[in-house]
C-alpha cells in the first residue's frame, strides 16, 4: 500500500490547481509514458502477449533511474482502477519516485474507470488527491505542459464546459506569457492513430485540437490509448502516440491502408517505449526509448527536435 507520506508529498509538490497557476520545476529532462497496465484476459482473446509485464517493469524501473525533473503519465496506469490489487506495481513505482523527490503528474485513462468508474476514480484520487479531473498545468523551465481529461463519456456537461473554458483560457495565458517558449498538451485518447484496435478520438479532435492548432506556442500533442508509437505532423504541429508502456501491442494499419501519414518506421507493430524530452532555450529534443526485443535494455527508437 502507498503511504500517507506519499500523499502529502504529492499534494505539496504538484499544486495541480484547475487555474492559471503553474507549478515550476527545473528545466532538465521530462519523461512521458502511458498505458502501463497489465493485460486483461479478455484482451488476450484478440491480441497476443509479448512479455508485457516484464517490459512494463523495465520501463518503470528505467524511468526511476533517469532521475528526471518530472514524470507525466497519460493514463491507464493500471488494468482495473477499482481493484486495489491492480495498483501494487504502480504503488511501488510511486514509492521509488518519492524517494528521489521526482514529481509525478498523471491523468485518468479509460482503464482507471473500467466497470466501476466511481470506485476507480476513488482509488486514483486516494493516491493523487490534488488531481483535477478538468485539467491542470505544470511549468517545466520555459515549457508549459497542459494535461487534460479525455474521458468525455464520464464527464457531465458542466465538467466538459469547465474544462473547455479553462483550457482555452490557459492556452491564451501561456501564449501571452513571454517567459514561456513552448506549450505541450497531453491527454489519454489520441486524436489521430492508425491502430486497428482503437479509433482516433473525435471528441479530442473537436474539443482540444482547435485551440491547439491555432495557438502559436503549442508545439506537441501527446496521447496514449493506442498501444503503439506513432508520429504525425498536421497544420504545422507535431502529434505523438506514446501508448507503449506495457499494454498488449496494437497492430497498425500502414502503407496504403493507413488513414494518417505516420512519420515513424512504418511497421505494423511497435516495441514498448517511453518518451524523454530535453527543453532548451531554442528547441525541444525528443527521444523515444524502446525496449529491446530480447528485454536486455533500451535503444533509441526515434528522435526529433522541435524548434520554438
Amino acid at each position: 500500500m502507498y503511504k500517507l507520506s506519499y500523499l502529502i508529498w504529492f499534494s505539496l509538490s504538484c499544486s495541480l490547481f484547475n487555474s492559471i497557476a503553474i507549478s515550476k520545476v527545473s528545466s532538465e529532462k521530462i519523461i512521458f509514458l502511458s498505458d502501463t497496465q497489465d493485460p486483461l484476459w479478455i484482451e488476450k482473446i484478440i491480441l497476443s502477449e509479448n512479455f508485457n509485464i516484464e517490459a512494463s517493469n523495465l520501463i518503470l524501473n528505467q524511468v526511476v533511474e533517469e532521475r528526471a525533473s518530472a514524470v507525466f503519465h497519460l493514463g491507464d496506469l493500471v488494468s482495473i482502477g477499482f481493484d486495489p490489487e491492480a495498483w501494487h506495481r504502480i504503488d511501488r513505482f510511486l514509492t521509488h519516485l518519492k524517494s528521489y523527490q521526482i514529481p509525478f503528474y498523471p491523468t485518468l485513462g479509460n482503464h482507471e474507470l473500467l466497470l466501476f468508474p466511481e470506485q476507480g476514480t476513488n482509488e486514483f484520487m486516494r493516491r493523487f488527491p490534488a488531481y483535477q479531473p478538468t485539467g491542470y498545468t505544470v511549468r517545466v523551465g520555459r515549457v508549459a505542459i497542459i494535461i487534460l481529461n479525455s474521458n468525455f463519456g464520464y464527464l457531465d456537461d458542466l465538467q466538459k464546459n469547465k474544462q473547455q473554458v479553462w483550457y482555452e483560457h490557459v492556452l491564451d495565458s501561456c501564449q501571452q506569457d513571454s517567459s514561456i517558449r513552448a506549450i505541450i498538451v497531453g491527454c489519454h485518447h489520441s486524436p489521430f492513430t492508425n491502430s486497428m484496435i482503437v479509433a482516433s478520438n473525435r471528441d479530442v479532435q473537436n474539443y482540444f485540437l482547435p485551440g491547439f492548432t491555432t495557438t502559436p506556442k503549442t508545439k506537441l500533442f501527446l496521447a496514449g490509448h493506442a498501444h503503439a508509437f506513432e508520429h504525425f505532423h498536421d497544420q504545422g504541429k507535431d502529434f505523438m502516440v506514446i501508448g507503449g508502456g506495457g499494454g498488449l501491442q496494437h497492430p497498425l494499419a500502414f502503407g496504403n491502408r493507413a488513414e494518417f501519414r505516420d512519420l515513424s518506421d512504418g511497421s505494423a507493430k511497435r516495441q514498448f517505449h517511453y518518451l524523454s524530452i530535453m527543453p532548451s532555450d531554442s528547441s525541444i529534443a525528443l527521444m523515444i526509448h524502446m525496449v529491446k526485443a530480447d528485454l536486455s535494455g533500451f535503444e533509441v527508437g526515434y528522435q526529433l527536435e522541435i524548434l520554438y
